[in-house]
């Protein structure tokens, strides 16, 4: 699991969950003001571009922020949050924005 992560307000709001957390990932550093998050390789991993992203073992990628949350969350000791329930339900809670 990785997180593919740049700044800004976001992308911070998850290194400091992680933090929280005592969670490491590896990290893959994006290019946000060359727009690298805006073509391929990166959109074809998450065509909506946003950063940051989980992209979990087997390939799934996690792109909104509370979901990324909410799924660390999830999977380690001590939860924080309840927002969604694991990976699915993470999932679920951005699929609303990418159902239509």
């Amino acid at each position: 699991m990785k997180l593919l992560n740049s700044f800004g307000p976001n992308p911070r709001l998850v290194r400091m969950f992680m933090l929280e957390k005592g969670i490491t990932l590896d990290v893959q550093e994006h290019d946000l003001m060359g727009a690298e998050n805006r073509r391929p390789p990166y959109t074809d991993k998450n065509p909506a571009g946003q950063l940051p992203s989980l992209e979990l073992d087997d390939g799934t990628v996690i792109a909104e922020t509370v979901a990324i949350c909410e799924y660390l969350d999830e999977i380690s000791p001590g939860n924080l949050v309840d927002f969604c329930v694991h990976a699915a339900k993470a999932q679920a809670c951005m699929g609303g924005k990418l159902a239509a």
